[in-house]
């Protein structure tokens, strides 16, 4: 009878260790379905990411190819102003800076108004 009640507490203690496995199953199936669920919400977001990515890219790529036809077109037009330049005999080099008056300072190349308002503010300044 000894045997018997030896298989019985084995009998006992593997349903004890079933059941402790059964649960530990089942929090292992609970933990991988939220982590699936995880794995599914990464990947829309990884595919949303992806789309704009692709869609920066292609701007991107666009942009590129804006900045180089403005580069072929700013040389086209240096090489028109060259011909007309040189067509009337003179040399770039010898031509007048765009902004002349970019600093107020000189002079001789105020407009007829820019002098005016400085000779008023002279006469202003003696009386």
């Amino acid at each position: 009878m000894s045997g018997f009640a030896d298989l019985a507490e084995k009998h006992f203690a593997a349903t004890a260790e079933l059941q402790a496995a059964n649960s530990r199953i089942a929090t292992l199936e609970a933990e991988n379905a939220g982590l699936v669920e995880a794995g599914a919400a990464d990947a829309i977001k990884l595919t949303d990411l992806t789309a704009k990515l692709e869609a920066a890219q292609a701007t991107v790529n666009a942009k590129d190819s804006e900045i180089v036809t403005l580069k072929a077109e700013v040389l086209t037009a240096k090489g028109t102003a060259n011909a007309v330049i040189a067509s009337q005999g003179l040399s770039p080099d010898a031509l007048p800076p765009l902004e002349p008056r970019a600093d107020g300072k000189d002079k001789k190349n105020l407009t007829m108004t820019e002098r005016c308002l400085a000779a008023a503010k002279a006469s202003g300044a003696r009386n």
